[in-house]
């Protein structure tokens, strides 16, 4: 019961800090003055996503941007549709990147190239199976542009439908976006998804883009967002028009995501990072100490009988049952800023399945 107490004021303190700042934070606005945005894809194997989501990109509603798409000219299908793209939206540019070193990972090396090639200071890094949902995206990301940003982290969520039962790899997905965007609030970014990110131009060719990172397997997450020092130089931008949704996005499963996750928190050492260590530990000895408490208690009473219920198990479910129910409250409200779909009632039985994916995670590691 000690360590159940101890561990579960551990976690309120996380939650309280991190998951209670997101649904208070009110998002910035679109403002009156507007700079050039140049908007990043890469396009490589991409030809039916490109086909399917470019056009929401050149249809957005603001008056100066570019959208370029980095890609290997020896795909003659995606060059046809862009070169007639191209006709009709003269903001979209073609750029060629022939790879050839092998473990360079094409997206990532693709990006770094149109970022190199792009014509404005503001560039929004992205990728073609996810497209916006608002004409008006290009506009929310740049308005969080402001005086020494110099990164913007975007809305990106799972599912079109927030009212719908959210499953266990999309309970992981909200879990690590509430995590990083909790800490890029309080200007201690250490990543962010692709899928929707925004850099200054200077600021990622200082910092050589991904070049560092080319061979870590690091999904989707970015390494670049460690860079960020000062809570001034990150900006959070989760307003409903600063959004992408999956379209033609193949299911990742819940390992590998979660592996590319734990990759980026060992890449670095941030204090956010092994913050986020110590919680995940926290968690799952709760859980563990709780079904521990729970088979003990179920034990007393088959060797005594119902005739004398012990005290302790009164005290240890109402410690269990107020760290429950303040997670799931807290996660659940941050959540809803990202359509995370309803979940609360399970985080029990998905904390138990997490313990089971990092223990998985572990045989795997070693095995190799």
């Amino acid at each position: 019961m000690a360590i159940l107490l101890l561990a579960a004021i551990g976690t309120f303190l996380f939650q309280f800090k991190i998951y209670r700042i997101i649904p208070l934070y009110t998002p910035p606005r679109p403002k009156e003055t507007k700079q050039g945005v140049s908007v990043i894809l890469s396009g490589k194997n991409h030809y039916e996503s490109l086909k399917q989501n470019l056009e929401f990109w050149l249809k957005q509603d603001y008056p100066e941007f570019e959208v370029i798409v980095v890609h290997e000219r020896t795909d003659e299908e995606t060059h046809h549709l862009l070169e007639s793209m191209a006709r009709k939206y003269p903001m979209l540019r073609e750029v060629n990147a022939n790879q050839s070193i092998n473990f360079f990972d094409e997206e990532k090396f693709s990006l770094s190239i149109g970022v190199r090639a792009a014509r404005y200071d503001c560039v929004i890094l992205t990728t073609p199976v996810y497209r916006p949902v608002s004409s008006r995206c290009i506009d929310s990301m740049q308005a969080a542009f402001g005086n020494g940003v110099n990164a913007v982290i975007g809305r990106v969520v799972s599912q079109n439908a927030p009212k719908k039962i959210c499953s266990f790899r999309h309970f992981l997905e909200a879990r690590r976006r509430l995590e990083y965007i909790g800490f890029a609030l309080q200007g201690k970014a250490f990543t962010a998804e692709r899928k929707l990110v925004a850099y200054r131009k200077n600021f990622f060719l200082e910092h050589q883009g991904y070049t560092g990172s080319y061979a870590i397997e690091t999904g989707e997450f970015d390494l670049l967002a460690k860079h960020i020092k000062a809570s001034g130089n990150v900006c959070v931008q989760i307003a409903a028009e600063a959004t992408v949704i999956p379209v033609t996005a193949l299911p990742v499963t819940a390992v590998k995501a979660e592996k590319a996750y734990q990759n980026i928190l060992s890449c670095q050492q941030t204090p956010a990072s092994g913050i986020i260590r110590a919680y995940h530990i926290l968690n799952s000895l709760i859980l563990i100490t709780f079904l521990a408490g729970c088979i003990l208690f179920g034990f007393q009473i088959c060797q005594t009988g119902t005739e004398s219920f012990p005290g302790w198990f009164c005290y240890f479910l109402g410690i269990g049952v107020l760290h429950f129910g303040y997670q799931a409250f807290s996660m659940q409200k941050a959540g809803n800023k990202l359509q995370s779909g309803l979940f609360w009632f399970a985080i029990p039985v998905y904390g138990f399945l997490y313990i089971s994916l990092s223990f998985a995670l572990l045989a795997r590691i070693r095995q190799r």
